[in-house]
């Protein structure tokens, strides 16, 4: 039985406090809470013995690549070459499904094989951690317990309804082609090739219908984009940063496509956008529209959704970013600092 060490409070009375109870019996009071939420005793019986407590799971929750890489490397390592010459192979497999899906949740193409490539390399990288023990662990943590302790039973409820064998997947607790937490895939996996299973797993019809139909019902919106890469005149107001406004008032302050030398925003004057300038107004930026944070619900991270928006423009062949002016625009902030440091 795995114990943890008392953790001592100082108080009044200078008594010590246990912090935290071991796995063994958080696993008997968090058994209890399953039944409580109509998970069987049957369910439980099968599947409470296969929870195995990881402690490299913790380690790997605290040194996510967000809090570690900078921007240029964490883009660096999504929109790599190898991934993306994948893309037309993985299209022409899918076509046909890639046309039905979009036709129905009017979804493109292109940004389902961002989000299919970033997360599991277009299924080649599910993940090899048991379900079962990630969000066990994660659940009996002290950081987020109650996200994962929903998780956990979603995943339970997952196994006693849907009658498949427990998934490997991410350290996280996310599956399948996309990378779906339980709770997601009881609210939105789809049966779309008519076998009466939801297969986000194995099943590639299921998984990119799936997907398109999360994000159709979390607000996508067919008829804009993600948002834009920009270029800022010179002298730009700095305090705008951050700030949302229409396009209309960006178009007035002299913001620019960085590709092109006119702004077509005929019939979306009014769309809001947020400037973000991750290395300093006098380099490129990005307008980001309302898509960009349906992209974020995916996965709250500026970041993650940055890389899906630019990934999509690359596979749809337009205003494709470029690392190598990644790379300069950081070395100019660097510079810049150093320059103010004197």
């Amino acid at each position: 039985m795995r114990k943890f060490l008392c953790l001592c409070m100082i108080c009044l009375w200078g008594t010590c406090a246990c912090a935290h109870e071991d796995f063994d019996t958080w696993k008997q009071n968090f058994q209890q809470e399953a039944l409580k939420q109509g998970i069987s005793q049957e369910t439980l019986d099968t599947y409470m013995p296969l929870m195995q407590h990881q402690p490299d799971i913790i380690r790997l929750d605290q040194h996510q690549p967000e809090f570690k890489q900078s921007l240029c490397q964490y883009l660096r390592a999504r929109l790599s070459e190898t991934r993306l010459k994948k893309v037309p192979g993985v299209y022409e497999e899918h076509r046909k499904t890639f046309q039905r899906v979009e036709s129905t949740y009017h979804v493109p193409a292109h940004y389902l094989l961002a989000f299919w490539g970033l997360e599991t390399n277009f299924g080649a990288t599910k993940g090899n951690f048991h379900l079962l023990s990630s969000l066990a662990t994660l659940a009996y943590d002290t950081r987020r317990p109650t996200f994962f302790k929903k998780q956990l039973i979603a995943l339970l409820r997952i196994l006693q309804e849907e009658k498949i064998e427990p998934p490997k997947g991410s350290w996280a607790g996310a599956f399948g082609h996309f990378q779906f937490m339980p709770t997601t895939f009881l609210s939105y996996a789809v049966d779309f090739n008519g076998d009466h299973k939801r297969d986000i797993y194995s099943n590639k019809e299921d998984a990119i219908a799936s997907a398109a139909n999360y994000l159709a019902s979390v607000g996508w919106d067919p008829k804009t984009r993600w948002g834009r890469v920009v270029r800022l005149p010179q002298n730009f107001n700095a305090d705008l940063v951050g700030k949302k406004h229409p396009l209309a008032f960006w178009q007035k302050q002299g913001v620019m496509p960085k590709w092109s030398e006119q702004w077509n925003i005929r019939g979306q004057e009014d769309l809001p956008a947020v400037l973000l300038a991750p290395w300093g107004v006098q380099n490129q930026a990005f307008l980001l529209y309302p898509n960009f944070y349906v992209i974020k619900k995916w996965n709250n991270s500026n970041w993650y959704a940055l890389s899906v928006g630019l990934m999509s423009d690359i596979i749809d062949q337009r205003d494709v970013f470029r690392l190598k002016d990644c790379e300069k625009m950081s070395e100019s902030v660097q510079t810049n600092v150093k320059e103010n440091k004197k």
